[in-house]
């Protein structure tokens, strides 16, 4: 009895070692967590290394239960199989009820998945209020009158939905902000007479977060509308994903930009998105930069969260 007692020990021990040795752990605490797959044709690996068998090829919006992680690997369950996918791939599922938002451009289409080919349930106005549950690419999970799709997130804006302006007869319809400078030295710069030309193509700069007060370094890929950037290096990329909470979203942040001695107050989101110039810096695309006054390629208008994130950036 007492040597079935010692064997059984042992075994406990040498199974303990081996996985401290391999650096699995569970998430939070818990065995099992739902997830969603963030990218095209990810590949579902038998180990976590780029060199092992792939099991399968998931599409974005693929449903998975993530039960560890390995360094940067998360172990995940697919149709009732164990295997592994790249961290930045997976994106937790999110276990509120969801963040207010609304709809910013005219008849947008509510799909039953995250794709253009996916059918279509309803369509959205202008202004109508949802709620975000998910963000899944380039596309936002959404509830509206109970109905649960998604909706390309380019057309949807976070947070609550701001009250109408009053209406005024002496009053442009057209507005356009004016160039303002704080008592700390930070300014808003108008993006068509001079912001644009300040961020010509290969132009590089640092950017600053309001709120967290993490910095990174960034080089401008193109500028229309707006400012389209990369993060400089991988190590950029790690800082501004820190300042997302680890999961990237098209949530505007008010963010200090600092060029030619100059500290400019911006908005940017957080979703790779679109082409890429830099190799290496595991950004996966670019994001948007707004300045006083751009606009969204999209409807030709001024964001409106991003000219509040601009404001609060002027005032940090």
């Amino acid at each position: 009895m007492r040597l079935k007692k010692i064997i059984v020990t042992l075994l406990l021990l040498f199974t303990l070692a081996f996985i401290m040795s391999m650096g699995l752990y569970a998430l939070a605490g818990e065995s099992e967590i739902p997830a969603t797959i963030t990218g095209h044709n990810v590949r579902f690996r038998a180990q976590n290394n780029t060199n092992s068998t792939i099991l399968a090829l998931m599409p974005l919006g693929t449903k998975v239960t993530v039960t560890g992680q390995i360094e940067d690997w998360y172990k995940v369950r697919l149709d009732g199989q164990d295997g592994f996918v790249f961290g930045e791939f997976v994106s937790i599922d999110a276990k509120d009820d969801g963040e207010p938002g609304y709809i910013n451009a005219g008849t947008v289409r509510l799909r039953v998945g995250p794709s253009l080919d996916a059918a279509i349930l309803t369509t959205m106005s202008r202004g109508t209020t949802l709620t975000i549950t998910d963000t899944i690419g380039e596309w936002y999970a959404v509830t509206v009158d109970g109905v649960s799709g998604f909706a390309f997130a380019e057309f949807v804006t976070p947070g609550v939905k701001p009250a109408p302006a009053p209406r005024s007869s002496s009053s442009s319809a057209k507005t356009v902000a004016t160039p303002a400078r704080s008592a700390a030295g930070v300014e808003t710069v108008d993006w068509w007479s001079e912001g644009k030309r300040m961020m010509r193509p290969g132009t590089r700069a640092t950017l600053t977060d309001v709120k967290t007060g993490i910095s990174f370094n960034i080089r401008v890929m193109s500028s229309g509308n707006h400012a389209d950037v990369e993060p400089l290096t991988a190590d950029d990329t790690a800082a501004m994903r820190r300042i997302r909470g680890g999961k990237w979203n098209w949530n505007p942040r008010a963010s200090l930009l600092t060029v030619n001695g100059r500290t400019i107050a911006v908005s940017v989101n957080g979703m790779p998105h679109g082409g890429s110039t830099i190799r290496g810096n595991n950004f996966n695309g670019h994001f948007c930069m707004h300045f006083l006054n751009s606009r969204n390629h999209y409807n030709n208008r001024v964001d409106s969260g991003h000219k509040r994130q601009i404001e609060i950036a002027l005032k940090s």
